[in-house]
């Protein structure tokens, strides 16, 4: 059912912008085909119900890894309640283009001075249209995150089944997966990493799992497919992914699909469905107005790998990292990496003149959901658990072998490309689809020929696993659940409660002046510039922006800019561009410590005499090869 509310955010976001109608009214309408797809396949699965039984049956007891998981729940439900929605990307880009969109009646290319404003996929912007054009409010946009993230452990298990692996390894995969960093701490936020293996994993269970055969053949495969395309229409990191796994679904389901294939009215619906899910309308808006299917033909911020090698041995270093997370001897090792770095003779400074973004690399104190990737239950406990087995378990026969050996080799070789051609320095949370697949592909190669070694060190590992993400949630800087006083101490030994604190108020300097019309610079990554409920409830202009064209700035007004801001758009500093406008007043700045180091980024509001003496923007510094 998520997976069908995904695909109708996409389909009804593309159609209602198509007719100038993406307004609350425009969202009820689109609700009537939701509704009736809903009913057929609650009708469908009600009459494949075998007919229950009323009579007594003992209570299955729940297993400690089960009680584990609903407090893990529990931990993310509350953080997710008691905190206002916050996430970098989010606030920076994610949530005031769907605003603006909003304001616009249909999606538009906002000429923005952050390029993701434009550029980035769309899938998970979509899903979150409709909340905010009809409940006016963020509080519950976690939703998007939290379901997806409360069904992990069922699609673990069905995916492996599917896949052939034997119901020990299923039941421990299931178990230990949905413990890893990038899915429990997004789990609660605003980010769009972890719901991707939400996608994933459910385009196997479609395709293989006899727990989905109750589906009409047209409905479950054609489900396989927009699955697929919504997972590429998050992100353009997992295109690679998207492609193996339809790859390995023509090939595991290809009967099916050939009789299908004569459908011509199933294979123009779900081909419609599919590009309005995926990656391909933003990509053509970027070759249209960007000037590359990518939007940044220039590599302006080398997020493309220019060296391959160099590339999968940087990210390599984010992973072992991302292994020794939460790290109570962090500042001890980022004092020696900052050694190495003074070094020019040093691998890690060698490393980083191949890979720039290396130059961000720091052992974390505590995981974060912004930089966070599988974690020490998937880079530890899953191959320990592996291990175990094939040096203590016993040795079984396999008939599989073809199609375990194809499914680890697809996924395998999707996450090889993925890690040559990344170049940021959280890519350790952007391949989240691929971890769940590589586990069950890795398990179902070696778990078909070893029996899982069941013995007290593997529930050691689980219970570890299970108290580590635990321990990680209560320490999460985002959505803070633990006394003032305490996270005031944990910031003495590096943890970032401060910043995080500071960094969730900025924009609060606007709700003095709600109701007044506003013209900004948004730079790239300002999350200072918060533009959006409930800080401001006035009107926000970007300068530059294709609704400033409409309504050019005249008189005498509100102006909220910061220095990196300014520096993007008009290629001057603050104080050139306060000589040019004029006169002007400070009326209020965003509170930044001296410590948190971004303070470029700094909104500041001004008062300005005339506005017409703003300079003239040259689109060309944005996107030079439109």
């Amino acid at each position: 059912m998520f997976l069908l509310y995904a695909a109708w955010c996409s389909v009804a976001g593309w159609t209602l912008s198509a007719i100038g109608f993406l307004r609350p009214l425009g969202y009820l309408i689109a609700l009537l085909p939701l509704v009736g797809g809903l009913a057929l396949i609650l009708k469908w699965y009600r009459h494949s119900l075998p007919a229950i039984e009323y009579k007594y049956r003992r209570r299955r007891r729940f297993r400690t890894r089960e009680w584990m998981f609903a407090l893990i729940l529990a931990i993310v439900l509350v953080g997710a309640v008691t905190n206002e929605p916050f996430g970098w990307d989010a606030c920076a880009y994610r949530l005031p283009r769907v605003q603006q969109w909003l304001s616009e009646g249909r999606w538009t290319w906002l000429n923005s001075g952050d390029d993701r404003m434009d550029i980035s996929a769309v899938s998970f912007e979509w899903m979150i249209a409709p909340q905010l054009a009809l409940l006016k409010t963020d509080r519950l946009l976690f939703v998007n995150n939290f379901l997806p993230y409360a069904l992990m452990p069922g699609l673990c298990w069905l995916a492996s089944r599917a896949i052939g692996l034997r119901r020990d390894w299923s039941l421990f995969l299931s178990s230990v997966l949905p413990l890893g960093f990038c899915f429990v701490l997004q789990a609660g936020g605003l980010q769009n990493d972890g719901v991707a293996a939400f996608f994933a994993l459910v385009s196997v269970v479609l395709a293989r799992s006899t727990s989905a055969k109750w589906l009409p053949p047209t409905w479950r495969l054609g489900l396989c497919f927009v699955a697929l395309a919504l997972l590429s229409g998050l992100k353009l990191t997992n295109v690679p992914l998207a492609g193996v796994l339809g790859i390995w679904i023509v090939w595991r389901e290809f009967k099916p699909l050939q009789m299908l294939g004569w459908n011509f009215r199933w294979l123009s619906f779900v081909a419609t469905v599919s590009i309005a899910c995926s990656i391909l309308p933003i990509a053509l808006a970027n070759q249209i107005y960007a000037g590359n299917w990518s939007g940044d033909p220039t590599n302006r911020y080398q997020h493309k790998a220019q060296n391959p090698l160099a590339a999968v041995v940087a990210n390599g270093i984010f992973l072992l990292t991302d292994a020794m997370t939460p790290n109570p001897v962090s500042g001890n090792l980022n004092r020696w990496l900052d050694r190495q770095r003074s070094n020019p003779e040093s691998f890690i400074s060698k490393l980083t003149i191949e890979h720039v973004h290396l130059s961000y690399l720091r052992f974390p104190f505590s995981g974060y959901e912004g930089t966070s990737g599988p974690g020490p239950p998937l880079l530890i406990g899953v191959p320990l658990v592996l291990a175990l087995s094939i040096c203590m378990g016993r040795r079984i026969s396999s008939t599989t072998l073809r199609q375990d050996i194809g499914f680890l080799a697809l996924v395998g070789g999707a996450y090889l490309v993925f890690l040559a051609s990344i170049a940021v320095h959280e890519s350790q949370r952007h391949a989240a689809a691929y971890y769940p697949l590589l586990a069950i592909g890795g398990c179902g190669y070696l778990g078909s020929r070893f029996q899982l070694r069941q013995s007290m060190l593997t529930g050691i590992i689980l219970l570890g696993s299970g108290l580590t993400v635990i321990t990680t949630l209560f320490l999460s800087p985002v959505r803070i659940i633990i006394p003032r006083t305490f996270s005031d101490a944990l910031d003495r030994k590096g943890g970032s409660f401060r910043m995080h604190r500071e960094a969730a108020q900025e924009g609060a300097v606007l709700a003095p002046f709600e109701g007044r019309r506003i013209y900004y610079v948004l730079s790239w990554g300002a999350v200072g510039h918060r533009l959006r409920e409930p800080h401001h409830f006035g009107e926000m202009i970007e300068i530059g922006s294709a609704l400033a064209a409409r309504r050019p700035p005249a008189g005498k007004g509100l102006v909220y800019v910061s220095e990196t801001g300014i520096h993007k758009r008009f290629g001057m500093t603050v104080e050139e561009f306060l000589l040019t406008i004029g006169p002007h007043k400070e009326l209020a700045r965003d509170l930044v410590s001296a410590d948190v180091g971004r303070g470029s980024d700094t909104g500041t509001l001004y008062e300005v005499d005339d506005l017409s003496r703003i300079p003239v923007t040259d689109r060309r510094r944005l996107y030079p090869n439109e």
